[in-house]
């Protein structure tokens, strides 16, 4: 029985200190400072509103930006022409960038056909000494369709449309506030068509360079909703909470969303993450760098707050705007006013905070291990293998106590049996009462006494013989 103790004594300890370790580990605060006035910053919040609606109203000029388009390549050469004429932006220039160009075939979902599409990539310097830096992204190209299902005209504001202006606006705010951080601006060219820009961009990026890329934030549908939304991963670690308190303070429309409350799209086979389903905060172009072990943060608008929603969801008694043909600037006016800019510009200033914090970048380098060892749990599938053997230890340590505490009532229930067993025993044999309460003691007390005398006697003996016998083992040992 000592034995069974000590075995259970040290895998509880063992399992409280593995816990108590990684507790550690992954709930060590990381310092982090915000700005509390943006008063010292070039770009305000009036002047980005109004850089925001500048752009978009040019923007949506550009119809039909589907996929492979004629389009889409006008966006294209809009978003390049708009960048090289911001101070302090340079197109990057590789082997597979020209000229802020990187041009791509993909498979085109709604011809089936392989079609050319082009991502657009230009860059910010702001620390030459330092190769780390932060992508921000979102794909330009657009698609609306009616209720039968037909390709139709539309704007496309909530699509792609907003998002764009917002990503121009904020690439060019970079240079203006002078931000301390190297930022990689990438548009994504064919998004609607399972993402392909963004597929090909991460396949060309090498594990040395995945080390310096700290962060994706990604815009996608970030105009009409309720509240904007962020999501980082399913696994919640400083940054998240950190970005959760700074919304929480700073902010009544921007919010953490809860997972939970998202439609989880169960697949027959596990996806790329190594998940048994998908929900609609990882089914843009972030999706791509969290398959690839790149932290992300994905901002998108909408109505994610209560219950378990089905689909996209951007208002809880309206039908969904986006993809449709009443995604356009004056319908979404007459709904919902201005609020569609004010969500753009409340990110703004969430972003401001952040790219202005000085511990920004170490904040991001502190939980860089963390998601790396979040990925590669996914990516081997090993998590459903690890969770299960912890569960299985777990239900063995339960057996064991459990198993443990009903011996050891049984023991003491036995011994309780045979002591009353005795003493009737000894009773019918004397032939005396059952008057246990007598001050002088009875033939059967003292019987009951020599009784316990001789069973303590064997017990000691039996002690003695064992320790008799591991001296004799020693000794032959030695």
């Amino acid at each position: 029985m000592k034995k069974l103790k000590l075995v259970l004594t040290s895998l509880i300890l063992a399992l409280v200190l593995s816990v108590s370790v990684f507790g550690m580990l992954c709930a060590k605060e990381t310092k982090i400072s915000h700005a509390s006035s943006l008063s010292s910053y070039s770009v305000s919040r009036d002047d980005m509103r109004q850089e925001i609606e500048t752009i978009l109203f040019e923007y949506v000029k550009i119809t039909n930006r589907i996929p492979g388009s004629v389009g889409e390549r006008q966006a294209a050469e809009f978003i390049k022409n708009y960048l090289s004429k911001v101070e302090g932006l340079s197109p990057k220039q590789t082997a597979s960038v020209n000229g802020g160009v990187q041009e791509f075939l993909f498979e085109n979902l709604i011809n089936g056909k392989y079609d050319k599409s082009q991502n657009i990539i230009f860059e910010y310097k702001g620390n030459e000494e330092s190769k780390q830096k932060i992508i921000i992204g979102t794909h330009y190209d657009a698609l609306a369709r009616n209720e039968k299902g037909e390709i139709v005209e539309a704007e496309s504001v909530a699509g792609s449309a907003a998002s764009v202006s917002f990503a121009l606006a904020f690439a060019k705010a970079l240079t203006l506030n002078n931000y301390k951080i190297n930022v990689e601006i990438v548009f994504f060219g064919a998004g609607e068509s399972n993402n392909a820009g963004s597929n090909f961009y991460t396949q060309g990026i090498s594990d040395e360079q995945k080390e310096n890329i700290l962060l994706m934030i990604n815009f996608d549908n970030i105009s009409v909703g309720e509240k904007l939304y962020f999501y980082t991963e399913e696994v919640e670690d400083n940054f998240s909470k950190n970005l959760a308190k700074l919304a929480e303070s700073q902010s009544s429309l921007i919010k953490k969303v809860n997972t939970i409350n998202l439609c989880k799209t169960i697949l027959q086979n596990p996806n790329e993450l190594g998940l048994s389903y998908m929900h609609i905060a990882m089914s843009s172009d972030n999706f791509n760098f969290l398959k690839n072990g790149i932290k992300t943060l994905n901002f998108f608008a909408g109505s994610y707050s209560s219950g378990i929603v089905m689909g996209r969801q951007e208002f809880e008694n309206h039908d969904t705007i986006a993809y449709t043909e009443n995604d356009n600037i004056d319908y979404i006016t007459e709904l919902c006013g201005t609020s569609y800019i004010t969500n753009m510009t409340e990110l703004y200033e969430f972003l401001n905070i952040k790219f202005s914090d000085p511990n920004f970048l170490s904040e991001l380098v502190a939980v860089q291990n963390q998601t790396n060892w979040f990925y590669a749990m996914f990516a081997n599938q090993n998590l459903v293998i690890f969770l299960t053997v912890t569960v299985f230890v777990l239900m063995i340590i339960i057996f064991m106590l459990i198993h443990f505490k009903l011996t050891c009532k049984a023991y003491y229930a036995n011994v309780e049996i045979e002591f009353l067993n005795s003493v009737v025993k000894i009773c019918e044999n004397m032939g005396g009462g059952e008057n246990f309460d007598e001050e002088v003691p009875t033939q059967i007390s003292k019987a009951l006494a020599e009784d316990i005398k001789r069973d303590k006697a064997i017990r000691i003996g039996r002690k003695k013989k064992n320790k008799d016998k591991k001296d004799d083992n020693k000794s032959d040992n030695v």
